[in-house]
């Protein structure tokens, strides 16, 4: 049983130096289709040779394969396969994939390697510690927000603050965020804080809040805007109550209102004493009786626009992580983790050893701020490797017992089209002009 992370030895562009992305991606769907039927490498000779079912003859016999070999570690020269394609083709790309799966991959110790108890709370505990610094390591200054109270009504204030060594905050200026220009961006605003000050200037729109200099005041901090606009400041790590000498306010997600505290938002209240925020939500989605479960990666590619922003949207590469239970129903990380209740032992650690098996690539909470992060599950991965590395990770997940699905938005499932056509048509004194593509002779 693999509890480990799954992982390949490099360089990254090992196989792109060999092979396009085009050849690379069919030659992994050759292999997640069975169409590889045989594999030997011969240590002796440093030859790979593999047989493959034509995937496009669904009569073929076993006795009618396609025969490809290589050089490893690969060469250029040499390679061969007996099928009709240009060379190198997709069944040498996935003979390659194959083989870096095999040969390559990195087997390394992992603390509680034998203790499998406590594989479900310690990839819990690595999947909440992931996190994302917007920050260069010199920059120093920081957008702080201040929770305060009067009259029984909150307000926030908003300041400058500069980051000391011993990570302390000190307030340097007040900071008027509606004068604040979304396409001209101090450094020290991230993406966090410009989600948070375009939702204050929404809220001023509309009239649920007012402010005065550096101040927000809630005029209807009933608005679901309000309890999102809180959630943020509290996940930024650098909202505090009343001073920033203070620790950075918490947060805790609970199905019940909580009694005898102050209500912030609709469904945020204030419990002072213990410095957190404290937001109530719909309950849980509960568990069938789970007979089996099978780890699902969907691949795909997203458009992130924000609309504070002009210019082109965020472009996205996501492994989308979810479990079938019972060969019929997708559950999602965090569903399991709300509902850990009612999951068994064995459950727990089955659901753990394959969040560990996908370790080796991060978590998108890891590689964006919330902003980003937030529509994505917790344990989703951000793909930002190279094509080449990923096929032979995804080859791996799928030996592993993994379901390997590409959604019709990833990027190597786009068709390109050049068939285009530009027609310009003088008319007296004015020019027509007609731009298009040509798709399937229409």
């Amino acid at each position: 049983m693999l509890i480990r992370p799954l992982a390949y030895k490099g360089p990254n562009d090992h196989l792109a130096q060999h092979f396009n992305e085009a050849q690379l991606y069919v030659g992994l769907q050759l292999l997640l289709n069975g169409n590889l039927i045989h594999w030997q490498h011969e240590s002796s000779t440093q030859w790979i040779h593999g047989d493959f079912l034509d995937h496009t003859d669904t009569a073929q016999s076993l006795s009618d394969t396609i025969k490809a070999e290589l050089a490893w570690p690969l060469t250029k020269d040499g390679n061969s396969c007996t099928c009709q394609l240009a060379k190198p083709c997709a069944h040498l790309a996935a003979l390659a994939i194959e083989s870096k799966r095999r040969l390559d991959q990195i087997i390394y110790s992992v603390k509680d390697f034998q203790e499998k108890s406590s594989l479900w709370s310690s990839e819990l505990q690595w999947l909440n510690q992931q996190e994302f610094d917007p920050y260069p390591n010199m920059a120093r200054h920081r957008l702080v927000y201040l929770l305060k109270r009067e009259s029984d009504q909150f307000y926030i204030s908003f300041y400058k603050a500069y980051l000391t060594q011993d990570n302390k905050y000190l307030l340097k200026d007040k900071f008027d965020f509606t004068q604040v220009n979304f396409q001209k961006l101090q450094k020290f605003i991230s993406l966090t804080d410009q989600s948070i000050l375009h939702q204050c200037l929404s809220l001023i729109d509309k009239g649920k809040a007012k402010a005065e200099e550096n101040l927000l005041y809630f005029i209807d901090a009933n608005d679901s805007d309000c309890n999102a606009m809180f959630f943020q400041m509290v996940q930024s790590k650098r909202c505090f109550w009343k001073a920033s000498s203070r620790p950075p306010i918490k947060s805790q997600m609970t199905q019940q209102v909580p009694e005898n505290l102050s209500r912030v938002t609709a469904n945020a209240f204030f419990d002072v004493s213990h410095n957190q925020l404290i937001f109530v939500k719909n309950s849980h989605q509960s568990l069938p009786a789970i007979e089996s479960i099978k780890p699902k990666l969907t691949l795909v590619s997203t458009q992130e626009y924000l609309p504070w922003r002009k210019g082109n949207p965020l472009q996205l590469d996501i492994g989308k992580v979810k479990f079938i239970v019972n060969d019929a129903l997708e559950i999602s990380s965090e569903v399991f983790i709300q509902a850990k209740q009612e999951l068994s032992e064995s459950h727990k650690q089955s659901i753990a050893r394959h969040w560990r098996e996908v370790q080796a690539l991060p978590t998108v909470k890891a590689r964006q701020e919330y902003p980003i992060y937030r529509q994505f599950d917790l344990a989703d991965r951000y793909l930002d490797t190279s094509i080449g590395q990923l096929c032979v990770w995804l080859a791996g997940l799928h030996n592993e017992g993994w379901l390997i699905e590409f959604d019709h938005s990833f990027r190597l499932n786009r068709k390109t089209n050049d068939n285009w056509y530009l027609d310009l048509t003088e008319n007296n004194d004015w020019f027509e002009l007609e731009l298009g593509i040509i798709v399937d002779g229409e």
